[in-house]
């Protein structure tokens, strides 16, 4: 791993495992303009094809994400459904001189009431709370489609934060091989 030398106004990357175990001189280092143009170059070759399009595959992802959610709440609402009707089944078979049993199978009805009432609250309020897109017009939308090839006319205007921070959403890590 290579660390990063600042000296004046230039930068370089520095391998200083030799001098971290031995207290030697550093192995290798390379200039960082050099590298970090390669970097950039290749970036922009990545993003050159995309067509940024993230707002829609959220959209999206969210929209089915609600749909599972919906699901597995009906699924849940049947099943509770199922069992208080079989509670109330067993309840109504009961002796009726069988009170302890009868007792204990009517607070059994009431809790699977009860739960299946709370699940279908539940549903309809996801139900009625499904995800909305949000409205983008038509000449930002345009503006973001074809962001991939104008990028690196805006390069120059980000701050180095910022172009920090864009190149580390795609770039995990540089490999040299000499």
């Amino acid at each position: 791993a290579m660390a990063v030398s600042y000296k004046d106004d230039r930068f370089q990357y520095v391998c200083l495992g030799a001098r971290r175990q031995n207290a030697g001189p550093a192995c290798q280092y390379l200039s960082g303009h050099r590298l970090d143009e390669t970097v950039v170059e290749a970036f922009f070759a990545v993003l050159r094809p995309a067509s940024i399009d993230a707002l829609d595959r959220v959209t999206a992802s969210q929209q089915a994400h609600h749909r599972e959610l919906v699901t597995h709440l009906t699924q849940e609402v049947t099943r509770l459904e199922y069992a208080a009707k079989r509670v109330e089944q067993q309840y109504d078979r009961v002796d009726p001189e069988n009170r302890l049993i009868a007792a204990t199978l009517e607070k059994k009805w009431e809790t699977a009431l009860a739960e299946w009432e709370q699940a279908k609250v539940r549903l309809s309020e996801a139900q009625s709370q499904t995800p909305a897109s949000a409205p983008i017009p038509a000449e930002l939308r345009a503006s973001f489609a074809d962001v991939g090839s104008r990028l690196p006319e805006l390069w120059p205007k980000l701050s180095s934060e910022a172009r920090k921070r864009m190149l580390r959403t795609l770039v995990t890590g540089v490999n040299l091989r000499r």
